[in-house]
């Protein structure tokens, strides 16, 4: 007997939930390809290609093949440790409580200002953040926060493309120090360009977040009409 509410729900068929997900797959994987095809070493950025992918920066043939200066983060943000919160903890204050791994509490007090950038010190390692709002960080992370020279969303896609833990010296729980942080090196463009290459960021970060969401919701959906097709076959 046919159920009625599955013939409303009009789940997908498993033809379309397959094509769906061809589909989903194949622009997965034209952004991989793109990835792949830089040479060893190349950023998405470099000087040498983005004059074709951002043609408002673009400049004369005579500096193209130049390199942007590369620098210490400790050039350019200050390198601000954690502290303990207990002291300023208040479940009804204005200020979030930063670990490594995300938001723990509130307090009445801040140790870092409005665009910073959350860096693990010990623990998780691999999950920067960027915060709006001023903030207290605890010692699992440091602040970085930026000087004149870096925008913060410039600052924070450097940081989600470094690998942190590659900063570790020891075995057991990863963790690193404010040496080895204000050591890493980063290329520094104009702020032109950085503003730039964060607004084409933002762009094909949304557009891989839409195929990523596009992809779970046809997993759901083929998920569903396997349940639906066994729920039919025995009732």
């Amino acid at each position: 007997m046919v159920n009625p509410n599955i013939e409303a729900e009009r789940l997908p068929t498993t033809a379309e939930c397959e094509g769906a997900m061809r589909d989903a797959w194949r622009e997965i994987g034209t952004i991989a390809a793109k990835n792949a095809s830089r040479e060893p070493g190349e950023s998405r950025f470099s000087r040498e290609s983005r004059s074709s992918r951002i043609s408002s920066c673009s400049r004369p043939s005579s500096t193209s093949s130049s390199k942007w200066p590369i620098v210490r983060l400790g050039d350019v943000c200050e390198v601000r440790a954690g502290a303990d919160y207990k002291a300023v903890r208040d479940d009804n204050g204005a200020f979030p409580v930063y670990g490594s791994g995300g938001v723990m509490c509130r307090a009445n007090a801040w140790r870092c200002p409005a665009n910073s950038v959350i860096v693990g010190r010990k623990g998780t390692l691999d999950n920067p953040m960027l915060v709006k709002e001023p903030f207290w960080n605890i010692d699992t992370c440091f602040g970085l926060i930026p000087k004149e020279s870096i925008l913060p969303e410039y600052l924070y896609f450097f940081c989600r493309n470094f690998d942190f833990y590659s900063l570790c010296q020891a075995s057991g729980r990863p963790s690193t120090n404010s040496d080895a942080i204000k050591a890493v090196s980063l290329p520094l463009p104009p702020l032109s360009e950085q503003k730039a290459i964060v607004a084409q960021l933002d762009a094909e970060m949304e557009r891989a977040d839409g195929i990523v969401e596009q992809a779970r919701r046809l997993a759901a959906a083929a998920e569903n009409l396997k349940k639906a097709l066994l729920k039919e076959a025995f009732e």
